[in-house]
C-alpha cells in the first residue's frame, strides 16, 4: 500500500524554504523592533545531522529524526528499490524523540514541551495530544499493546495503558533529573532509563515496578552513556558508552562480559529480530557484529560522522543507515546497497566575518562555500587542502583570509617552534583566498600556549588569540601582514580557577578588544596598540559562566552574555545601560542589530539525550523578550546579523546552518502575521 502524500504547506511563512542558497537581499526588509515578531526561517545552508532512525513495526515506513523535523519515508522494494518521502512532521518545534504506534499508521512525538503529539501519517494532521504531564517530556516509546511510556524533565516515568491515552498517566519517580535515554523491548515487557551519568533503572511493564537499580560508575570513571538498548526478546539490556558495551541479563539483572563495540542509537532497532546480528559504530564507519562476542562480521562503508541505523523489526531483511548526509538501505543477507537518499551535508565549519558582510561554511575544509550576505543568492565553492581537521574557524572582514586551529605537519612557521612533543601542541593556521582556492599562508607551528579562541580585527590587521591551558590566561596579537607575534596580555583567572579565554570581540575601529575568561567576573577591554588592559567591566551578581561578547556597529555598546542574563554596557560611561534575564534555558551567544535596538540571543535547554536551542529576539532598551522560536538541537548555538540587518545566521552542534529574516510576502501584509494550520505535516518535493 502506498500512503497518500501530504498537501499542507511548509511551516515557513512567505513561501518555500530555500536550500543551499540565501534569499536575495533586495527582496528583504531589515529586521527591526516593528517586525521582529515576523522573523521566519528563510533558508538552510547546512542540513541537520540525523539523530535517530527507526522503522515502523510492519517494515513499511522509515522515520528519520533531526532538528529539521521527523521525515517519514516509504521503501518501495522494487526492483529498483527506492525511498519515497511521505511527509515531514515538525509541529511548533521539531521532535526530540519519536516512536511509531503499533498497529496503526501513526507516530507519537515529543519536543521538550509538556505534552506529546500523536500524528496521523496519512493526513499529516495531529490526531490528539497527551497533555497530562507536569514537566516537559524528553523521551517517548510506544508499546506493542498500544500503550505509551515517557520520561519527563523532572525525572518522572509516565505510563499510559492502551485505551487510556486521554486519561492521567500512571507515574513513578525515576531519577533526580532528566533521563539521558529511554528504551523498551519489542515485547513491551521492560523499560530502561539512565539518569545523570551513573544511574541505570529497569522497570517491569505494565506493572510499572522498578526491578533493578544499577550504578554504572566504574574505577572512578564516569561512563559517558551514549545509548540504552534492549534486545528484541527482552532477555538482555545493553548500555553503550564511548569505550565499551556493558550488558545484563533480564529479569535477573546478572552482568555479562563487556564487549568492545559502540552502539548506534537507542531501541531494539540496533538488533536484527533474530538476535544474531547487531549494528555497531567503528572508527572508520558502521559494521555488523555478533551480539554474542562482539566479533566484526561485515564492514558496511566508510563514514566520517556519527551514524544512526536500524534493522527492520519484523522481517529483518533491510538495514537503514544514515551517515555523512546520506540515508542508505542495505540488504542484510547480501550486504548490497539497495538505494540511497541524499539528505544534504551538514555544516561542521562556519564563520561570519566581522561586520557581517561574508559567511563561509561547509561540511569540511575541502568543501567550503563563501556567501556574500549583502547580496544573497548562491555561494561560491572554494576548495581547500585535504586532511585538514579544524576545531575553530574565523574569516576576516573582506572574506579573503581564514584562520583556524589545526593539526598535522608541513606548516610555514610564523612564530618560534616549541620544544613540546607534537602530540601536546596545537597549531593556528592561516589561508589566503587565491581565485577559488584557500592557499596556506602561514601558521604558528605547534603553539605551546594552545590558543582556543580566535578573532580577526575589523580592519584585518590583527588576529587575536586567546589561550586555553596557559596560567595566567592570555590574549596575544598576531600581525597579519608581518607575521609578528606580540607577547601576551594577562587576564585574571576565572572564579573557579578556569584558564580558558572563552570569548573575544573587537571594537569596530579595531583599537580595542574585549576579552573574558570562562567563569570570570570581569571583562577586560584591551588597548590593541599598547597590548595592555585599558579597563575592566565588572559582571554583577553570581553569574557563573560568561558565554559571549559583542560590540554594536557604532562601538558605543558592548553586550555580555552569562549563563542566563544579558548585560549591555555603554563604552563611554562603562556602566550597564540595559539587561535581560531569561526565565529558562542557558544563553549561548549574542548578536546586536546594526541600529543597536535589537538583541538576538541563542538559548539552550538541556533535555537529557538532546538539547534544544532557540532564537530569542529582545528589545535592547527595555530588555523585553519579543519573540522566541525553536531553531536547533544540540549545543554551542551561534548567531550573527548581516551587515545590513536583513538576515540572521544561526548555527549549532546539530550541523544545521540557517538564515532568518522577514519574508517579503509577510512584510507586505497589513493585517499581521498569517495564520497557520495546527499541523506542520508536509510533503517534500525534492
Amino acid at each position: 500500500m502506498v500512503l497518500a502524500r501530504g498537501t499542507s504547506a511548509p511551516g515557513q511563512a512567505g513561501g518555500a524554504l530555500l536550500r543551499g542558497e540565501l534569499p536575495l537581499s533586495t527582496s528583504l526588509p531589515s529586521i527591526g523592533l516593528a517586525n521582529a515578531d515576523r522573523v521566519a526561517r528563510l533558508a538552510d545552508l547546512g542540513n541537520a545531522e540525523v539523530e535517530h532512525v527507526a522503522w515502523s513495526e510492519d517494515d513499511r515506513l522509515l522515520g528519520v529524526q533531526s532538528s529539521s523535523g521527523l521525515r517519514l519515508l516509504q521503501l518501495e522494494a522494487g526492483p529498483p528499490a527506492k525511498l519515497s518521502q511521505v511527509r515531514v512532521l515538525s509541529g511548533a518545534a521539531s521532535p526530540t524523540n519519536f516512536s511509531f504506534r503499533k498497529g496503526e499508521d501513526a507516530v507519537v512525538t515529543c519536543n521538550g514541551e509538556k505534552k506529546m503529539s500523536i500524528w496521523d501519517i496519512h493526513s499529516g494532521w495531529e490526531k490528539y495530544e497527551l497533555k497530562k504531564t507536569d514537566s516537559p517530556v524528553v523521551a517517548v516509546a510506544s508499546l506493542p499493546a498500544g500503550g505509551v511510556v515517557a520520561s519527563s524533565l523532572d525525572g518522572t516515568l509516565l505510563y499510559w495503558p492502551a485505551g487510556e491515552l486521554a486519561k492521567e498517566p500512571r507515574s513513578e519517580k525515576d531519577h533526580d533529573g532528566p533521563s539521558r535515554a529511554l528504551a523498551v523491548d519489542a515485547q513491551g515487557k521492560y523499560a530502561a532509563t539512565v539518569g545523570g551519568t551513573t544511574a541505570l533503572h529497569v522497570w517491569k511493564l505494565p506493572e510499572l515496578s522498578q526491578i533493578h537499580e544499577i550504578n554504572l560508575q566504574r574505577d572512578k570513571m564516569f561512563p559517558l552513556v551514549r545509548s540504552v538498548t534492549l534486545t528484541p526478546d527482552g532477555s538482555m539490556l545493553w548500555v553503550g558508552t564511548y569505550f565499551e558495551m556493558r550488558r545484563w541479563t533480564l529479569p535477573a539483572g546478572k552482568p555479562e562480559p563487556d564487549l568492545a563495540l559502540q552502539s548506534l542509537g537507542t531501541g531494539s532497532g540496533m538488533f536484527h529480530p533474530s538476535g544474531k546480528l547487531c549494528i555497531a559504530q567503528g572508527e572508520q564507519g558502521p559494521y555488523l557484529a555478533s551480539p554474542a562476542d562482539g566479533k566484526v562480521l561485515r564492514k558496511l562503508f566508510d563514514a566520517r560522522q556519527q551514524v544512526a541505523a536500524a534493522f527492520q523489526p519484523e522481517s529483518g531483511r533491510f538495514l537503514a543507515v544514515a551517515a555523512d548526509g546520506k540515508l542508505q538501505v542495505h540488504d542484510v543477507r547480501s550486504g548490497a546497497r539497495l538505494c540511497s537518499e541524499d539528505l544534504g551535508r551538514s555544516c561542521q565549519l562556519y564563520a561570519v566575518a566581522p561586520g557581517g558582510d561574508w559567511l563561509v561554511c561547509g561540511a569540511d575544509f575541502q568543501s567550503l562555500e563563501l556567501f556574500d550576505l549583502r547580496k544573497g543568492g548562491k555561494g561560491t565553492r572554494i576548495t581547500g587542502e585535504s586532511g585538514i581537521e579544524l576545531t575553530d574557524l574565523v574569516i576576516d572582514s573582506k572574506g579573503k583570509l581564514l584562520a583556524g586551529n589545526t593539526g598535522g605537519s608541513g606548516a610555514i612557521p610564523i612564530g618560534k617552534r616549541s620544544s613540546l612533543p607534537a602530540a601536546q601542541r596545537r597549531r593556528v593556521s592561516l589561508w589566503q583566498l587565491e581565485g577559488k582556492r584557500w592557499k596556506r599562508w602561514g601558521a604558528l607551528d605547534k603553539d605551546p600556549q594552545a590558543p582556543s579562541t580566535l578573532a580577526f580585527s575589523p580592519d584585518g590587521a590583527w588576529l587575536a588569540l586567546g589561550t586555553h591551558f596557559t596560567e595566567p590566561p592570555q590574549v596575544r596579537f598576531l600581525a597579519v601582514k608581518s607575521g609578528a607575534l606580540r607577547s601576551g596580555v594577562r587576564l585574571p583567572l576565572g572564579r573557579t580557577g578556569e584558564t580558558q579565554v572563552g570569548s573575544l570581540a573587537f571594537h569596530p575601529a579595531s583599537k580595542l578588544l574585549a576579552a573574558v575568561v570562562n567563569s570570570s567576573s570581569k571583562v577586560s577591554v584591551i588597548d590593541v596598540d599598547r597590548s595592555a588592559v585599558a579597563y575592566d567591566l565588572t559582571i554583577p551578581g553570581e553569574n557563573f559562566w560568561t558565554k559571549s561578547l559583542e560590540f554594536d556597529r557604532s562601538g558605543k555598546l558592548l553586550g555580555v552574555t552569562t549563563t542566563n542574563e544579558i548585560f549591555v554596557y555603554s563604552t563611554a560611561s562603562r556602566g550597564i545601560v540595559s539587561r535581560c534575564k531569561l526565565d529558562e534555558g542557558t544563553l549561548q551567544d549574542l548578536a546586536i542589530s546594526p541600529d543597536g535596538a535589537l538583541l538576538a540571543a541563542m538559548s539552550g535547554r538541556y533535555l537529557g539525550a538532546i538539547s534544544t536551542v532557540s532564537l530569542i529576539l529582545i528589545e535592547r532598551a527595555s530588555g523585553k523578550e519579543l519573540v522566541k522560536t525553536p531553531g536547533h538541537h544540540g549545543s554551542q548555538g551561534k548567531v550573527s546579523f548581516s551587515s545590513d540587518g536583513k538576515l540572521l545566521i544561526t548555527a549549532s552542534a546539530d550541523g544545521a546552518l540557517r538564515a532568518w529574516g522577514i519574508p517579503a510576502a509577510v512584510e507586505s501584509k497589513t493585517d499581521g502575521a498569517p495564520s497557520s494550520p495546527k499541523t506542520s505535516g508536509r510533503d517534500g518535493a525534492r
